[in-house]
């Protein structure tokens, strides 16, 4: 069966934050559209969408954002998950990347990332509505296999009770001050960029945003930034963001999004990380906070093993895909 359709091509922020809710199964909440508004400015997105012309209904959407030489794409959705409609938008995100000059093509991921995540799902352990953990179809990831696309990365999600736990205090562990976060916005950028392997650095241009995770996370948490000192130089940080989607009645969450630390090369392996962690939980619990959850890159041996000493189960697994253009 032949399928007359339209593609349309929107810049306009509003258009596409209508479209959004097509390529995810997190609702996009009214909340979150002025975070979605800046990434949309940061990134230079634009949203395409293919149109049947009959029945007047979307077949499918993508949110695309080209950086350097890679055009992302995130929010995909193709009625029914079919293959004819996958690869009717992939033909399309091909045709974009061509014309802004792009060699690959690569994601899902979402935009903002810490609300919406990356990654299409291969294996589904909890299905439950988590913030950075979309659950998408996997069958999608065959899809883009047989369109040409590599698995270019696997990330394992787990979940972390906040349970107390007798730990050892032998670093200066401090909470950043969110209220001046220019004493530490160079250390808490550079620190990771240096530390943090190239497979784990997903979502490009993440400097430009700091500003704005900074008030997501004093919207819905309360402070999740720690530091560790030597002579009062940072030497490592841990750092999670609020989960929008478990909220009490306080409107703070109920659930963190764990991202990571970091850790000078010559304090690794010493605790320093586990103090954070730790420390976290004495503060979080004692507010109400549950659990956290926390994404791990498949290579990362080392932090998939943090993660089982913390007591975290796995609940999810997602992929990355990528297209290198001839």
């Amino acid at each position: 069966m032949t399928i007359d359709f339209i593609i349309k091509k929107y810049h306009r922020k509003d258009v596409i934050f209508k479209h959004l809710h097509l390529g995810t199964n997190l609702p996009v909440f009214e909340s979150f559209r002025k975070y979605i508004y800046r990434e949309i400015n940061h990134m230079g997105c634009f949203s395409i969408v293919l149109k049947d012309i009959k029945l007047k209904e979307t077949i499918a959407h993508c949110l695309l954002y080209p950086w350097e030489r890679t055009l992302y794409f995130g929010f995909f959705y193709a009625k029914g998950d079919t293959f004819n409609n996958v690869q009717l938008m992939l033909d399309e995100i091909k045709n974009q990347a061509l014309l802004l000059n792009c060699t690959n093509i690569f994601g899902p991921v979402n935009l903002p990332p810490y609300i919406f995540g990356f990654g299409f799902s291969d294996v589904i352990i909890d299905d439950s509505i988590f913030a950075m953990a979309p659950t998408t179809n996997p069958k999608l990831i065959d899809h883009f296999i047989a369109y040409g696309f590599q698995k270019q990365q696997g990330i394992s999600h787990y979940k972390i009770p906040m349970l107390p736990v007798p730990y050892e205090i032998k670093w200066d562990v401090r909470s950043a001050d969110l209220s001046n976060p220019e004493l530490w916005k160079k250390s808490f950028l550079e620190l990771q960029l240096r530390v943090f392997p190239p497979t784990i650095q997903i979502t490009p241009n993440r400097a430009k945003t700091f500003y704005d995770m900074i008030e997501f996370i004093e919207e819905f948490s309360y402070n999740a930034i720690k530091f560790a000192y030597v002579d009062d130089t940072i030497i490592g940080l841990g750092w999670a963001s609020a989960n929008p989607y478990d909220l009490g009645e306080n409107g703070k969450s109920r659930s963190l999004v764990l991202f990571g630390g970091a850790v000078e090369p010559e304090y690794q392996a010493k605790g320093v990380l586990t103090q954070i962690f730790y420390s976290w939980i004495d503060e979080n619990r004692k507010i109400g906070v549950t659990h956290g959850e926390s994404c791990v890159s498949d290579d990362n041996i080392a932090g998939k093993k943090l993660m089982e000493s913390w007591a975290g189960k796995p609940t999810r697994h997602h992929v990355l895909m990528r297209y290198v253009i001839n």
